[in-house]
């Protein structure tokens, strides 16, 4: 696992307890941020919650789908 940069710990903590658009360029480590959030909302064991990831198309949905699965738990 990668260790994050200072701006993705920024997002990471003000995400976790506000709604939250993460708009940074391409390469900039969005998924890895959303791989943090989603692995410390499963810690919580909310089973009330849902998360949902979303992609603008199928083939870049398919690629953040395997990056999550390698980084979630």
């Amino acid at each position: 696992m990668y260790s994050p940069h200072k701006y993705q710990l920024e997002i990471f903590n003000y995400a976790i307890n506000n709604n939250t658009i993460a708009f940074l360029p391409t390469g900039a480590g969005k998924t890895y941020v959303a791989a943090l959030l989603i692995n410390h909302f499963l810690k919580l064991e909310q089973k009330d919650k849902i998360i949902a990831f979303i992609a603008p198309t199928k083939i870049l949905l398919a690629q953040q789908a395997n990056y999550i699965k390698k980084c979630c738990n």
